[in-house]
């Protein structure tokens, strides 16, 4: 029996963040049961590296039509799907709490004849059913791989640091651990800029990474002080390798319980026992069912038939390069018309606009 083709629809794919975590998850869990597409108009070139062993990557071609078994928008719900990608079953992701998000972003979803919807928690399908009076489905979890971490350090942070993260609780929380005299080493890994309002050398930024839960599972916490959330991947990645979370008080970590997996605080940061946070850190005992997740998925996609495929092993192909450019992977200069032979992989990388830079080759 023939695997069912799935395409995985994603328009632009950052180097980090929470859907990019659940679209490659994904990818990781289900490769071996179903033959996987990502279709993306844009990628992160260190993203599509991330995940090219694990599906088929291709950037959309709008002339070009799309058939496939089952289609997933795994993209902002906002964003128009493209009307190409046919499917004998298409479903949309839903990722956040719609009702804040409304209210922060000031968007609406756009609603696709024949989609249904998938919500990733019970609070955030409540919210969007509420919103829109349609039916939605919820498959709760994240098909994390299995980690075998190695510990490093305290404190840590993997996050954006906008007002809705919690940049501004951020600050209260060092200034609270300073005025107790506790002594503490905060690494917070971001793509943004962190202004500190003081000197705060136990305070580090770090470039976003993909092997980030060698450094949470080494902390006493994993720290996310958001406005609001619906299923927060850091928390729970921090909590599958047994490192408690200090959360805000939001719905969206109702299963949160104080001295179990971690504490609350209140949103105005006021009256935090510092001195239990501190002298009883949890022993984490938390895992998923990961199987009936994925049974979860077997439902909405079909059965699964198990076929072990080897890593995808990246053929020789020619590219003309079609601009100067100083290639940082060889360390050489290229002029405009060089052919050069590289791999399918690095072909892929600079045949393609992206996010950070202009296309730089062509395939020949």
């Amino acid at each position: 029996m023939k695997q069912k083709t799935i395409i995985l629809f994603h328009r632009k794919i950052y180097k980090i963040g929470g859907v990019e975590t659940f679209l490659f998850n994904f990818c990781y869990s289900l490769r071996d049961y179903y033959d996987i597409t990502v279709l993306y108009e844009e990628i992160d070139t260190d993203q599509a590296a991330h995940l090219f062993p694990y599906a088929h990557l291709e950037q959309l071609d709008p002339k070009k039509e799309y058939m496939c078994d089952v289609a997933i928008n795994n993209t902002a719900s906002w964003v128009d799907y493209p009307k190409n990608i046919k499917a004998e079953k298409t479903y949309s992701i839903i990722h956040c709490d719609y009702k804040d998000y409304m209210r922060i972003a000031n968007v609406k979803p756009a609603f696709h004849i024949g989609h249904e919807f998938i919500c990733i928690n019970k609070f955030a399908r409540d919210s969007f059913a509420d919103l829109f009076k349609c039916d939605c489905d919820v498959i709760e979890g994240t098909l994390q791989p299995d980690f075998k971490p190695k510990k490093i350090l305290h404190l840590v942070s993997a996050t954006r640091l906008s007002i809705e993260k919690g940049k501004n609780r951020m600050y209260k929380l060092m200034d609270i651990l300073r005025a107790s005299n506790i002594k503490f080493d905060w690494k917070i890994f971001t793509n943004d800029k962190f202004d500190l309002k003081a000197d705060f050398p136990e305070v580090q930024t770090m470039k976003p990474c993909y092997d980030v839960i060698d450094w949470v599972a080494d902390a006493d916490y994993l720290v996310q002080l958001s406005d609001t959330e619906a299923l927060c991947l850091a928390v729970r990645e921090a909590l599958s390798v047994g490192t408690p979370v200090i959360v805000t008080d939001i719905p969206g970590f109702d299963y949160i319980k104080d001295g179990v997996l971690g504490y609350k605080v209140p949103l105005d940061m006021k009256g935090i026992d510092v001195q239990t946070i501190i002298n009883k850190i949890p022993k984490v005992k938390w895992s998923e069912d990961k199987q009936n997740i994925l049974n979860r998925w077997f439902e909405k996609l079909g059965k699964p038939i198990k076929i072990n495929k080897p890593l995808y092993v990246p053929k020789i192909v020619k590219i003309k390069v079609i601009t100067d450019y100083w290639d940082i992977v060889t360390g050489e200069y290229y002029t405009k018309g060089t052919i050069r032979e590289v791999d399918e992989m690095r072909a892929m990388v600079l045949c393609h606009a992206t996010i950070e830079r202009p296309q730089l080759a062509e395939r020949i």
